[in-house]
């Protein structure tokens, strides 16, 4: 099973109740990639409206980033190898978790 996962562990409340009432559910994600046998996506952007739709019991309208951005990820993958990708994305704030349930990943 495909995993959306992130490793931006802090959330503003405010916000995403903000998203909550306007139910702006909209994510961007990367393509799909697999690492240790888990096929994954990392949330590019649109981690409050994940968490709003979550809370409200409806999917996340998720879309995959394309154009440039895409090309530079893939570069990225090509030359350091997905594991690079994960260093390159990476927030800063923990490992990496499924933000369906919040199980660590890595």
């Amino acid at each position: 099973m495909e995993k959306i996962i992130s490793s931006q562990h802090y959330l503003n409340d405010n916000i995403i109740d903000e998203k909550r009432a306007a139910k702006d559910y909209g994510a961007v994600v990367t393509k799909a990639y697999t690492l240790d046998g888990i096929t994954f996506r990392v949330v590019l952007d649109g981690h409050h409206s994940i968490a709003a739709a979550r809370l409200d019991g409806v999917n996340a309208d998720v879309t995959e980033i394309d154009g440039q951005r895409a090309m530079e990820l893939d570069y990225i993958v090509e030359t350091r190898g997905v594991e690079g990708l994960l260093e390159e994305l990476h927030m800063g704030e923990g490992d990496y978790f499924d933000v369906s349930d919040k199980t660590l990943v890595w």
